[in-house]
């Protein structure tokens, strides 16, 4: 797919939340983060941007690495 592709969002108007998956919530999974956007709706959240996630060493970490930022780490979504 072709970047030009992808629908854009007018930001323009728009009240915009910057989310941290695994911070988000307490479980820090997808799941949950999707369980709770209708909260963000209710306080008037217009538009949902996700911070980029990436794999990393160990159990816990914010996710980030200069090798590849957008590379999902399974932290985010361990149902254990």
């Amino acid at each position: 797919m072709d970047r030009c592709d992808l629908a854009r969002s007018e930001t323009r108007g728009q009240i915009i939340y910057e989310m941290h998956i695994g911070t988000f919530t307490p479980a820090g999974t997808w799941r949950a983060a999707i369980d709770k956007l209708a909260d963000l709706k209710e306080t008037g959240i217009t538009l949902v941007e996700v911070m980029p996630i990436a794999d990393f060493p160990g159990r816990f970490g914010w996710g980030y690495d200069g090798v590849d930022l957008f590379a999902p780490t399974p932290a985010l979504w361990n149902t254990r």
